[in-house]
């Protein structure tokens, strides 16, 4: 607690409020100590804006843990490659799958606006191998990626005819291609 905000002028006579405020003003170290309480409340503002940010990415962990945590193998099924296999993974448990995302499932560790790029010419050649099986992918402007709820059932019923269970196989990239 200040001297500033412990000596409560309003408890003093009027004449010693005065005297207050006037030496406060006077001292060189009450205008230090004022120095020291604002820069004390810019680090709590900082500090409360540092604790957001760290609230917002902590969703975006665990949006980035969800999508990357795939339990099962599209490769074999609809004959895809398996950063496909990640991509159409992606798509089955999300809504709608952000670029930023989607770079995420894909690589891991996309840098810049070029690995962003890479993707359309991944999902235009996704959606080549789809398509004909009758699965389709729907393209959200500025937003990202999603596949219809027809187009999900469509996989899981393909999956269950090849002789395989929908979500209980466990993934293992290594796996997908031995």
């Amino acid at each position: 607690m200040s001297l500033i905000s412990s000596a409560s002028p309003a408890a003093l006579p009027p004449r010693y409020q005065r005297w207050l405020y006037t030496e406060m003003i006077s001292d060189p170290m009450m205008g230090r100590l004022a120095e020291l309480e604002q820069r004390s409340r810019d680090a709590e503002r900082q500090s409360k804006q540092a604790m957001q940010r760290m609230w917002l990415l902590e969703e975006r962990i665990a949006e980035l843990t969800a999508a990357l945590g795939q339990t099962q193998s599209y490769v074999a099924v609809l004959g895809i490659t398996r950063m496909q296999d990640r991509m159409v993974g992606a798509l089955m448990r999300m809504q709608v799958v952000r670029r930023d995302t989607m770079a995420t499932v894909m690589w891991y560790d996309a840098k810049d606006a070029r690995d962003l790029k890479g993707i359309d010419v991944y999902m235009m050649k996704l959606r080549r191998r789809l398509t004909p099986q009758g699965i389709a992918v729907d393209t959200h402007w500025g937003i990202g990626w999603s596949m219809p709820n027809f187009s999900k059932a469509r996989v899981r019923e393909l999956v269950v005819a090849s002789g395989g269970t929908v979500g209980l196989q466990p993934w293992f990239p290594e796996a997908a291609h031995a």
